[in-house]
């Protein structure tokens, strides 16, 4: 006879003060567990639902008393007491195991294992539910039918659970969505991280969406106690031995479910990124089935987590979005979170993200495209994951963030050769309708389509290896592609944008394949992605039209400066283009304010170094095989997918690389980075120069502290007779720079540009760029200085950027010849003043001898000219700080203290190293104030060898703290000296 279910009554009738609070507290635990990061959109979250809304005139209970279970806010409440139930088990659950007198077979849950009430343990009343083991799991399911649902409504399941004598068995909550006719649907099923139960009561909390299904009826709900049989993958396949608990239990008490409101939020625009004038605004949808009354919170938050607005109104549950103006002062990128409340308890919460940026740089025509197709595309997106929704926003992403270039993935792992045609469709509408906007698109075959992989038993990254099978293993697949995409884009990418080091394949192979393309494809271009830290291919010019590099995350604000001159050396260039691709996402261990200023940094290091190697480029006569010709790179940057694209709802929220993408791109648009401007150590400082001499905005600067204390990281410079502005990193107008007049030794006036620098980088505009560049340019010749006996002659170099004839004094400021209290330096720099003049666009060269004390410590030295311009555009003193370095090629050097263990005596530890071919004899030399100067020779030491000496200094620690310790080392052979010097502290 099959027992009565009886399921347990609802909370208003039977829950006793103290469940009430432990309810209220369980699911504001649950409301936090279910808040997401900022930087994902539209998550909904679970929040503290009240017992019953407030009603006037003490109307609540006559409106819940005919309110149906499925309406209410917690639409069950088992806690199972379940007093007048005389079974094992609570009265709408049923124990789910195997059972052969039943012909029911469920491997791993042997029928032996019985779940039942149990009075040992409970949070609440007399009674809880116990899940016991002897080998194999064990479950208690909710019977089909026991809980209607909403096919609409979301809901947050939460229990209590505790366990004993368990070390491999697992507890887990399952819920799952039943049809009307019980049957389970097809992925709508949802399991708790499986926990290992302990002798504390621990709370669990699934989440169900709901929308996944029209025909969603009822919640079938299991509580489990699994072996790591059900819940590991078996990394040996069925050779695979898991261990196992032969004893234990766990219980579990107090399972409430909970209806939660439904939460749409997104920007008004299609991809989040609202360029001004247009008003920052949101779109948001409240589905609610509960008849409660709602209020709506609404918070936004910048990169810093910093609340920049927040507005409160109340909502009804409406079919129809609606829209909710915010109020922001400032470009940048912002989280925004609406928070549902009924009563006094949030019930539910969703958040996305918006791209808040300055008004789009380039012209669009009368359908919104870019008008300007003739400018090679320099900017582009890399849509690597494209989907129904993110192809719809792409095109509006793109004119608001400004960028006229994208690659876009067109071969998935899903793709058959029945849905062929459609993905093709699909980018035709992308690219073909809107050929007015793209320039120069890329189409990525970025993975080998799951049908050839198991034909050809290959990976999914070795597009190329399917690809040089025979044309008719992969032709159903791509002709498609070819033949609808074909007129449209010439440039097709070989495999996924991170790769693995498959782009090592042989010249032959792309070859074929690019003749295989070509015949419905007029004159491709064939392109493979690399990874930074791998070297180039080191084909022959013509085997490869484009090359793709991706840079990750925190490798480095350097790497694509590194891969642009490995580029440039290669025998790739010039016949290929060169591609930097940045992957701002995936990336846990840096925050996004640091992959942001990363971002941008490796964007100015790359066009710097591009610029470099086309100044750099040999002559005429260089050898064919070297690489370098006397031409510009052709690079292009691509953003890869900055933005996230929720699962459930489509809405497409920008990552803050994509605002500051729009902000550096905007700087950078027709200028190139000409000069890096020589100021304080530890800064970096680079010109931006207008391609167009009209060009209303003149020259830029962008700047940023690498490496100098933060006091002295400031730049003193002229940037010409007029205010410049500074910008932030999403282009906020941050302050205005006025020249300053100083004077300088005897009563000379100079005028500067003073400003502080921070390590993110800042942008100025309106810097005369003649001027720039003419600071820009005045260096010495070789700053590196061996510290072998001198004079060591030197040439300042002097580049006039005008149209007009430039003459005028150089005056070499430091190093010194004397200190502040007129001692010498020992820097003898002949001569200290020189004249000099120079032709339109041509390089002075000022010839200098530099010669320093024995003593003089190794290392950076400022060195600083002042040019007195008497006649040409300008009649003025200009400053141009740079530095020098002293060193010894051969001989390392280094040195520190050590206090004995009596903690009074300090020896002066050297390390002497010698890089050079030949076997070497030095001395060392060690003095300090106070005591005998000591030295020991170093005779016949071998290249590649280090030889250690210590010095003691008895009572060092008394008489030397705060002191400062001289170590050189001689090599008289070259008649050369190195210093350090250790400070003792």
């Amino acid at each position: 006879m099959t027992p009565p279910r009886h399921r347990s009554a609802p909370l208003s009738q039977r829950a006793s003060d103290r469940r009430e609070v432990f309810r209220a507290l369980t699911l504001a635990a649950s409301a936090a567990a279910f808040v997401a990061p900022a930087v994902t959109a539209a998550q909904i979250q679970t929040g503290l639902p009240p017992v019953r809304s407030p009603q006037p005139d003490g109307a609540e209970a006559d409106q819940d008393s005919i309110r149906p279970d499925a309406s209410r806010r917690t639409v069950a409440f088992y806690d199972f007491e379940e007093p007048t139930n005389p079974f094992e088990v609570p009265g709408d659950f049923f124990r789910a195991q195997s059972d052969p007198s039943a012909g029911i077979d469920r491997p791993g849950y042997p029928v032996f294992n019985r779940a039942g009430f149990d009075a040992a343990h409970a949070t609440s009343g007399e009674r809880a539910v116990r899940l016991p083991i002897q080998r194999g799991s064990v479950a208690l399911r909710l019977r089909p039918g026991a809980l209607p649902v909403f096919p609409d409504a979301d809901y947050t399941i939460a229990c209590n659970v505790r366990g004993e004598g368990l070390t491999h068995a697992r507890f887990r909550l399952v819920a799952r969505l039943l049809d009307q006719n019980a049957e389970p649907i097809e992925g709508a099923e949802f399991a708790s991280d499986p926990i290992l139960p302990e002798d504390a009561w621990d709370t669990v909390r699934i989440q169900v969406p709901g929308g996944i299904s029209t025909r969603s009826a009822f919640l079938q709900i299991d509580t489990e106690l699994v072996q790591p049989e059900q819940y590991q993958d078996p990394v040996l396949g069925q050779h695979q031995v898991f261990p196992e608990d032969y004893s234990g239990q766990a219980w579990v008490d107090d399972l409430i479910v909970n209806q939660l409101p439904r939460i749409w939020v997104g920007s008004q625009t299609p991809g989040g990124v609202i360029a001004e004038p247009e008003a920052p605004a949101l779109t948001f949808l409240v589905r609610d089935l509960t008849g409660d009354r709602l209020t709506a919170r609404l918070s936004v938050h910048d990169l810093q987590a910093r609340t920049v607005f927040q507005d409160e109104r109340p909502v009804a549950s409406s079919a129809e979005p609606k829209t909710w103006p915010i109020s922001l002062d400032r470009f940048g990128w912002y989280s925004a979170t609406i928070e549902i409340v009924a009563g006094d308890a949030p019930v539910g919460r969703a958040s996305c993200a918006i791209a808040y940026v300055p008004p789009s740089p380039i012209r669009t025509d009368a359908q919104g495209g870019f008008s300007d197709r003739t400018t090679p595309v320099r900017f582009a997106f890399a849509v690597d994951r494209p989907g129904p929704a993110l192809l719809e926003a792409v095109p509006a992403i793109a004119r608001d963030a400004a960028t006229p270039g994208i690659a876009v993935g067109a071969w998935p792992e899903s793709l058959t050769p029945e849905s062929a045609p459609a993905a093709a469709e699909a980018l035709l509408d992308l690219l073909g309708s809107t050929t007015h906007q793209w320039g120069s698109p890329v189409i990525a075959l970025q993975a080998v389509p799951e049908q050839l992989q198991q034909q050809l038993v290959i990976d999914p990254r070795h597009v190329t290896r399917a690809l040089a099978s025979p044309r008719d293993v992969w032709a159903s697949h791509l002709d498609p592609l070819l033949d609808r995409l074909g007129q449209i884009a010439s440039r097709w990418r070989l495999g996924p944008i991170v790769p693995e080091p498959e782009f090592r394949i042989a010249p032959a192979p792309l070859a074929a394949i690019r003749s295989e393309i070509a015949q419905l494809v007029p004159g491709p271009r064939i392109g493979i992605a690399a990874m930074p830290h791998l070297e180039l291919p080191t084909w022959q010019a013509g085997a490869l039209d484009d090359l793709t590099v991706t840079l990750g995350a925190g490798t480095g604000p350097e790497a694509g400066a590194d891969v642009v001159e490995r580029f440039a050396a290669s025998s790739l260039f010039p016949s290929t283009s060169l591609t930097l691709a940045y992957d701002t996402n995936h990336n846990d261990r840096f925050a996004q304010g640091e992959i942001v200023s990363e971002l941008v940094k490796r964007i100015v290091l790359a066009e710097a170094a591009a610029a470099r190697t086309a100044a750099d480029a040999p002559d005429e006569n260089a050898a064919p095989d070297q690489g370098n010709a006397d031409e510009p790179i052709a690079l292009t940057h691509q953003l890869i997918d900055p933005w996230h694209v929720s699962a459930r709802d489509n809405i497409i929220s920008p990552s803050p690389a994509l605002a500051a993408w729009r902000s550096v791109t905007d700087r950078l648009r027709g200028r190139s980075v000409a000069a890096e401007l020589a100021t304080t150590p530890g800064v970096r400082a680079f010109l931006l120069i207008p391609e167009d001499p009209d060009d209303p905005r003149g020259g830029g600067l962008v700047a940023w502290n690498e490496s100098a204390p933060t006091p002295d990281a400031i730049i003193r410079t002229n940037l010409g007779a007029r205010p410049v502005t500074t910008l932030d990193l999403f282009g906020n107008l941050t302050g205005t720079v006025e020249p300053v007049e100083q004077e300088i030794a005897g009563g000379i006036p100079i005028s500067l540009h003073q400003f502080p620098v921070g390590r993110t980088p800042i942008f100025l505009e309106g810097i005369e760029v003649e001027l720039a560049l003419f600071v820009a340019s005045i260096r010495i010749d070789e700053p590196v200085i061996q510290t072998t006996l001198g004079p060591h002659p030197r040439e300042i170099l002097i580049t006039n950027p005008w149209r007009v004839a430039i003459d005028g004094d150089v005056i070499i400021l430091q190093p010194a010849e004397r200190l502040d209290t007129g001692r010498r330096t020992g820097w003898d720099i002949s001569p200290r003043v020189a004249r000099f003049s120079a032709g339109p666009g041509q390089t002075a060269r000022v010839p200098i001898d530099l010669a320093f004390s024995p003593v003089e410590l190794a290392g950076i030295k400022p060195f600083v000219v002042d040019v007195a311009i008497r006649s040409g555009p300008i009649q003025e003193r200009l400053r141009a700080p740079s530095t020098i370095e002293l060193l010894l090629d051969g001989i390392e050097l280094d040195a520190r203290h050590v206090v004995d263990p009596t903690g009074q005596n300090i020896a002066i530890e050297a390390v002497v190293t010698n890089t050079a071919a030949e076997p070497v004899d030095l001395t060392l030399h060690v003095a300090a104030r106070g005591f005998p100067r000591q030295t020991s020779s170093i005779t016949q030491l071998p290249p590649g060898a280090a030889s250690v000496r210590r010095f003691m200094y008895p009572e060092g620690v008394e008489r030397l703290t705060g002191a400062r310790v001289f170590v050189g080392v001689e090599d008289p052979a070259r008649r050369a000296r190195l210093n350090k010097a250790v400070d003792v502290n």
